[in-house]
């Protein structure tokens, strides 16, 4: 029989707490981290980090934001008053939930743009007191506790990296302010993992199958080019597969751009350049409109609140974020005109669905910022 969730965290903290009686603070970290972030919460490993910047624990959701920042203290510890001051001081920029715990009693601090707030306090050692006194093995909490600790969840991995919250724009949610020194660091981080592991995959598997699609196109082109020298009515056929290749056209650039090197590459250098090249061409664009919508200089269209009133103009859903960027890179025409002409890197704004996705957690990550 399945064991619900609040019986489940509340074992983890029992077990960890009394095999952490009369041993060292890091040893009671070591249960905390295996039985609670492992064990229940769904962590893996890699996910965790120890001892980072000061702090005991540090759980990094999948964009690596420090979403969880954890404070231990030995078994049997009081906490006190400068031990939660302490633990919050953990936060850092991206930080969602800010952990105290001696594994007898846990305290959560919720992080967001107004402030924090206190989640949950609880108190395991009443509990364990009250166990010694019953005549049956099986613990009992009461509605009232169960409900206390199902809020754990919260931290849970599948909660924090659930992909339904890059469906979530909303309005004062950029949090982290680039002018602190922290924050600007926070940035270039994101900026780094935007391009090294969101877009690049992409980018990569997308430059194969728009290479070989020009290829085509420019071949079947050329057909129907004789084609229609022979039977002028072929040109309904040319106009057909002018429609039918139109996002991989914007791939002819790649010849042009090579030629514009003043250095000899092999092939795999060129490519792997271009794909960079590529993506900092959108990324630029992306944080160039980002940075004067913070400011006022444009309204908003890719910022926290622009996002959710444009989606509702969209008919179809799986392109939406590329439509939002496209009429944002029209707007910023008006402001910076020559930078959103189409040029020779612009080939890899016109891809599908996939690209659609990317272009979505792009944009939420970039909207966790304060520019």
């Amino acid at each position: 029989m399945s064991v619900d969730f609040p019986t489940r965290i509340f074992n983890a903290f029992k077990k960890a707490y009394e095999e952490s009686i009369n041993k060292s603070e890091f040893h009671g970290r070591d249960l905390f981290k295996r039985y609670i972030l492992e064990d229940v919460l769904g962590y893996s490993k890699t996910d965790i980090e120890w001892e980072r910047k000061r702090t005991d624990l540090t759980v990094f959701d999948d964009n690596h934001f420090p979403v969880i920042k954890i404070e231990t203290k030995k078994a049997g510890h009081r906490l006190t008053q400068g031990d939660m001051i302490q633990a919050l001081k953990y936060a850092e920029p991206g930080t969602r939930y800010v952990v105290l715990t001696n594994l007898g009693r846990v305290i959560v601090w919720e992080i967001s743009d107004k402030g924090r707030k206190l989640m949950l306090d609880f108190d395991f050692s009443i509990i364990f007191e009250r166990e010694k006194h019953r005549t049956f093995e099986k613990t009992l909490l009461t509605s009232k506790e169960k409900a206390e600790l199902f809020k754990l969840k919260e931290l849970s991995k599948d909660s924090i990296t659930t992909p339904e919250r890059y469906s979530q724009f909303v309005e004062g949610y950029a949090r982290i302010d680039v002018s602190d020194d922290r924050g600007f660091r926070e940035l270039i981080e994101k900026l780094k993992f935007i391009v090294n592991e969101v877009l690049y995959p992409y980018a990569s598997k997308a430059f194969e199958e728009y290479r070989e699609k020009f290829e085509e196109y420019q071949k079947k082109r050329k057909e129907l080019e004789k084609a229609i020298k022979m039977n002028p009515e072929a040109i309904t056929d040319l106009m057909k597969l002018e429609a039918e290749y139109e996002r991989y056209k914007t791939f002819s650039g790649y010849e042009l751009w090579k030629k514009y090197l003043s250095r000899e590459w092999d092939e795999e250098e060129l490519k792997k350049t271009f794909i960079k090249e590529s993506i900092y061409v959108l990324l630029n664009k992306l944080l160039f409109i980002r940075i004067c919508e913070d400011k006022g200089l444009l309204p908003k269209n890719i910022s926290n609140g622009g996002i959710e009133e444009l989606k509702k103009h969209v008919a179809d859903e799986s392109s939406a974020y590329n439509q939002i960027i496209g009429w944002a890179f029209e707007n910023a025409k008006y402001l910076y005109s020559h930078f959103y002409e189409t040029g020779l890197l612009d080939w890899i704004s016109s891809g599908d669905g996939e690209l659609n996705k990317r272009i979505n957690r792009v944009l939420w990550i970039l909207n966790r910022f304060d520019f």
